[in-house]
C-alpha cells in the first residue's frame, strides 16, 4: 500500500495528466457523495416553525403538549393528561400555585429559532417535580421532536422524544380559559390516515 502511494505521487510529479484528471474526478465524486450522505437523513422543514406546531405526546405517554407560536417564540401547554395524574400542580414550589390546574398549563416557554431544525433559549416546567429547566428543541429526521432540559448546559440534562399525535386520539382536557380550537394535525399523521 505504501509503495502504491509512492508510485502514485511520483506519477503526479512526472505530469501524468490522465492520472491527475482521474484524481480530480475522484475527489469531486467523494465530495458530492459526502454531501449527499450528510443530507440524506434529513427532511426539508419549514423555516417558520410550522413543523413544530401541533400536538406532541411525551415518551412516557402521560401528557400531550400543544405547541404553538407565542409572538416570535414557541410555547407549549398541556393539552391532555393521563387521567391517573393529579389534575392540580401539587408539586409547585409556590404554595399559591398548587391549586392551579395542569390542564392548559404553560410548560414550554420562550424558544427562539436557531435554524430550520433547532430552537433554543426556552424553558420547560416539569410538573412531576415543580422545577423549571433551560431547554432546547430539535426536530428529528423521523418527524419526532427531541426536547432536552438541562441545568447548566445541554450536556448536563435529560432528553425526551415527543411524537406527533392527533386530537382525534387525545381529547382536550378541560380547564377554565383553555381551549385549542381545531388543533393542527401534523402532515405525517394526516398522510398516514389517508392511506
Amino acid at each position: 500500500m505504501i509503495q502504491r502511494t509512492k508510485d502514485l505521487i511520483q506519477s503526479i510529479k512526472n505530469g501524468d495528466r490522465d492520472l491527475l484528471r482521474w484524481l480530480c474526478l475522484f475527489m469531486e465524486l467523494l465530495l458530492v457523495s459526502a454531501l449527499c450522505l450528510a443530507t440524506s437523513g434529513t427532511r426539508a422543514y419549514a423555516a417558520n416553525g410550522d413543523e413544530y406546531e401541533g400536538l406532541w405526546l411525551t415518551s412516557d405517554k402521560k401528557y400531550v403538549i400543544s405547541v404553538s407560536r407565542c409572538g416570535g417564540t414557541l410555547c407549549g401547554n398541556i393539552y391532555w393528561a393521563d387521567p391517573a395524574i393529579p389534575p392540580l400542580d401539587v408539586k409547585s414550589h409556590d404554595p399559591e400555585q398548587r391549586q392551579n390546574p395542569l390542564c392548559g398549563m404553560n410548560v414550554l416557554h420562550g424558544f427562539k429559532q436557531i435554524d430550520d431544525r433547532h430552537w433554543a433559549g426556552g424553558t420547560i416546567y416539569r410538573t412531576e417535580t415543580g422545577d423549571t429547566y433551560h431547554a432546547t428543541i430539535e426536530i428529528l429526521p423521523s418527524g419526532n421532536v427531541l426536547l432536552r432540559g438541562y441545568i447548566l448546559a445541554p450536556l448536563f440534562g435529560q432528553s425526551d422524544v415527543l411524537t406527533p399525535v392527533s386530537g382525534r386520539d387525545y381529547p382536550q382536557c378541560n380547564a377554565p380559559g383553555f381551549n385549542v380550537k381545531q388543533p393542527r394535525h401534523h402532515r405525517r399523521i394526516d398522510q398516514s390516515a389517508k392511506k
